[in-house]
């Protein structure tokens, strides 16, 4: 109680000062709060953001400050295509609630998905779509991110230090989301590498680099591994495509390698575990999580096939398989809300793509990492967790289609990136 009373005073006080910062902080507050706990150093922790009081409550005053504000500003706001498309599919759940062996939870499961699913991505659109200084704003919110990823990465290698283990986590949090905010950070760090700055700057961003990919590796988690890898190449693709940076990704993929090498020698045991992890991709035995996800893929067909067109109710997979959900949003939402909640699944991800796609095209680059973190979580969402549980995709989401309305559409002033990039 004590721990959720202080987080929650924290993002009180740092969305007073700076909304998007508080914003940024309170999406991690699950993390923080299980920093507080023991460390847990089995492979498995109980499921991400349960009861725990401040990871609900820390959105709640962080929402409210930046809402209040919005009309207290008249600012103007105007629905679009993408935000009544992730509208819909929580429609869709409420809907599905309805006819779910499992009402209560399936009721639940609808209420989360609109608070602290879609809630981050709504709060993002109102509250940075007339924001007077946008670049900032998103800066703040980047750099907040990175910072959060860096405190609490090296904590948790100080909570687990001298201990073996198999997956590093925070405190008792559960490994994937623990991985998948570390990811970021490096994929932030990643990006700034690929930005001009003075040498000392450069040197500290390499050195932070090294540590965040350190911790990442020490997370051993597979699907975040993979969906990082992805945005690092789409952010290579892009400096070399619209920023003339071949020279740079030239001179970074060296450090990328050299990190990953230096890692290996300073831990060759955990990267052994890395590696044997990763192999079960290709092996006969593909270990206990692999297996059961790919039943629960299977089960996941049968329902859709046994029910195409309603699916078997929100929430209702946990009531015909071992696992809760399929850990996979496009299987989840076909197997248990039929085609009409899955293609409205896809349409999303559709103009998600098309929106990363566009602002990609503007040569902007702090709308490059936004997209890249998109992405990142847009793979992520194919191998981890139930759809509401995927904030951090619903709030740089949010951030993104502002960017995007903000120049199509002219909502609020242009947006004036300037080449600076690196908020320090």
């Amino acid at each position: 109680m004590i721990s959720t009373l202080a987080i929650c005073l924290v993002v009180l006080f740092l969305s007073l000062w700076k909304s998007e910062v508080g914003l940024a902080i309170s999406i991690q507050t699950y993390l923080i709060s299980s920093a507080f706990d023991q460390p847990n150093v089995f492979d498995q922790a109980p499921i991400a953001d349960g009861n725990d009081l401040s990871s609900a409550l820390a959105p709640m005053i962080a929402f409210s400050i930046i809402l209040l504000r919005s009309v207290n500003k008249n600012r103007k706001f105007s629905l679009r295509f993408m935000d009544v498309g992730f509208i819909v599919l929580g429609w869709i759940l409420v809907v599905g609630s309805l006819y779910s062996p499992l009402q209560n939870a399936a009721i639940m499961i609808s209420a989360k998905y609109f608070t602290l699913g879609i809630g981050f991505y709504i709060v993002a659109r109102v509250g940075l779509s007339n924001h007077p200084n946008l670049q900032n704003a998103i800066k703040n919110v980047v750099m907040s991110t990175w910072v959060v990823s860096l405190v609490l990465g090296i904590y948790a290698i100080v909570q687990f230090w001298g201990v073996d283990y198999k997956r590093l986590t925070i405190g008792s949090a559960h490994p994937i989301p623990f991985s998948l905010l570390i990811s970021i950070g490096v994929l932030i760090n990643f990006f700034w590498l690929l930005q001009k700055s003075n040498t000392m700057l450069k040197l500290g961003q390499v050195a932070s680099f090294i540590v965040l990919l350190y911790i990442l590796i020490n997370t051993n988690t597979r699907g975040t591994l993979i969906s990082v890898s992805v945005a690092i190449v789409y952010l290579l693709i892009v400096a070399i495509r619209y920023q003339r940076g071949l020279g740079k990704a030239i001179l970074v993929i060296p450090i990328l390698v050299l990190g990953v090498f230096a890692v290996g020698a300073y831990n060759p045991e955990m990267m052994r575990k890395v590696q044997d992890n990763v192999e079960l991709l290709t092996s006969d035995d593909k270990g206990a999580s692999i297996s059961e996800r790919q039943i629960a893929w299977q089960d996941a067909l049968e329902m859709t096939s046994n029910n195409p067109f309603l699916g078997v109710g929100t929430g209702g997979f946990a009531a015909h398989s071992k696992l809760g959900y399929p850990h996979n949003v496009f299987l989840e939402r076909f197997s248990e809300n039929g085609v009409i909640g899955g293609m409205v699944l896809v349409v999303v991800f559709m103009m998600v793509s098309f929106l990363i796609l566009k602002v990609t095209q503007t040569q902007n680059p702090i709308a490059y990492i936004i997209s890249a973190i998109v992405l990142l979580n847009m793979v992520e969402m194919q191998f981890s967790f139930t759809l509401w549980m995927h904030k951090l995709f619903y709030l740089f989401c949010g951030i993104l289609a502002v960017i995007y309305y903000r120049n199509r559409w002219g909502e609020g002033a242009r947006i004036n990136y300037g080449k600076s990039v690196t908020p320090y």
